[in-house]
């Protein structure tokens, strides 16, 4: 299964071989990204959200400076929302759980210094956990640890070496995707495990680590042309339901193709937003899609957005989804981590 992140999407695109001969369009460059122009005289532009300084101080993270072992991609490596408009940052190079306000001011702080002792360790994903816990990935050893509001162990997960991405269920479940078992895997609070959904062979795809009200995850599967969002509502064997299909609607002189396929998040009322992206073999971007879809796969709302890249192919996800439906994505300018939102409308 390909499970390419925006980035590496966008340079596959670079360097495939052309295999159709596009009709003339224009393109312009923004951001560092090249569009076709009439995508992105349309597409919904970021809105800054919040800036913070790089630096070791509580109201600053970890960037590229404070991490002089390159241990990281020298930004936070995580961050999720939540209902008040404040974000929790998993600033992995000051080994720290931080919140910030939607105005940028330092809310709390919980450490995880005692996750990543070893000085070649470090944090890579965080989930909100049961009360007022985290899950937190820690690649290196292979292990996913539940930790309380002061920081200190609960459980840890082992033998998940490799996962990609972790998130939470609404019963305090912990997922992880874990691209080199071609698995998503289910544990509860105490550690264990409690269902292991199997991928299928896809073009392109992924399993999801959110999940409806009911906790069935989403998929997204699907070929260079055509799309589809799923949910996985059985495990053991696997079985899964398809809810929606998006066919490429970019004229096909353009020589456009699917690259990329993603499930942002759900938001507060158990919609689903799904991220496609369209790019030609030199690598324009004809469509940047996001839609949003209630829980039976109807399309509520969609709109293609603007994003500012960021190269950070490691990282699990450079855009999710705030609960009053927003979009929040984060891009580096200068001497801070910028996040920005995007709205689809209604």
């Amino acid at each position: 299964m390909n499970r390419f992140p925006l980035v590496l999407a966008l340079v596959f695109a670079l360097v495939a071989a052309g295999s159709l001969a596009a009709a003339p369009f224009e393109v312009v460059t923004i951001d560092s990204l090249r569009f076709e122009a009439g995508l992105a005289s349309q597409a919904v532009a970021p809105t800054p959200y919040l800036a913070i300084p790089f630096g070791a101080g509580p109201d600053q993270v970890g960037g590229a400076d404070q991490d002089a072992k390159h241990l990281t991609d020298g930004v936070p490596n995580a961050f999720f929302p939540t209902a008040d408009g404040s974000v929790w940052v998993l600033d992995a190079v000051n080994q720290a759980l931080k919140r910030f306000s939607p105005d940028g001011k330092p809310m709390a702080q919980v450490s995880v210094a005692a996750l990543t002792p070893k000085d070649n360790l470090v944090c890579r994903d965080v989930a909100p956990g049961p009360g007022d816990g985290f899950y937190v990935q820690v690649p290196q050893e292979g292990k996913v640890v539940r930790i309380d509001g002061t920081g200190k162990v609960a459980v840890e997960i082992e033998g998940v070496n490799d996962a990609r991405a972790i998130g939470a269920d609404p019963k305090g479940n912990v997922l992880i995707d874990v691209p080199a078992m071609n698995a998503l895997l289910r544990f509860n609070p105490a550690g264990e495990i409690i269902e292991q959904y199997a991928a299928s062979e896809t073009e392109l795809g992924e399993l999801s680590v959110y999940t409806d009200l009911e906790g069935r995850p989403y998929f997204v599967k699907g070929t260079d042309k055509v799309i589809e969002l799923g949910r996985l509502t059985q495990a053991s064997p696997t079985q899964e339901v398809v809810l929606a299909s998006f066919t490429l609607d970019v004229p096909a002189d353009r020589g456009a193709r699917f690259v990329s396929g993603k499930v942002l998040g759900v938001d507060a009322s158990w919609n689903v937003y799904l991220e496609m992206v369209a790019c030609d073999d030199d690598g324009v971007i004809h469509r940047h899609r996001v839609c949003r879809l209630a829980p039976d796969g109807q399309v509520l709302a969609q709109a293609d957005i603007r994003v500012i890249p960021y190269l950070s192919p490691e990282l699990p996800r450079h855009v999710t989804v705030m609960p009053d439906g927003r979009l929040l994505g984060f891009h580096v300018d200068g001497d801070k981590w910028h996040l920005s939102t995007w709205s689809l409308g209604k």
